[in-house]
C-alpha cells in the first residue's frame, strides 16, 4: 500500500519526495500534478477513513 500524505495547512499532498497541491471539494480531493513543463493537471479522488481513491484514472508519481 502506498503511503500519501496530506498536509491540512499547506494544502500538499506528499508522497515520497513527490508534492502536489490540492484542495478538499466536499468529499472529494482535487489533486493538481505538475506534468511535462509548466503544465499542471487537476485530477479527482475521494478520501475516506485515511485512504484515498483515485477516480477515473491512473497516475504514476515519479
Amino acid at each position: 500500500m502506498q503511503k500519501f500524505r496530506l498536509d491540512p495547512q499547506t494544502h500538499q499532498i506528499r508522497y515520497l519526495d513527490y508534492t502536489a497541491e490540492y484542495k478538499v471539494k466536499g468529499d472529494k480531493l482535487i489533486i493538481y500534478v505538475p506534468i511535462a513543463g509548466d503544465k499542471i493537471e487537476p485530477f479527482e479522488a475521494t478520501y475516506k477513513k485515511g485512504i484515498i481513491y483515485l477516480v477515473d484514472r491512473e497516475y504514476y508519481l515519479q
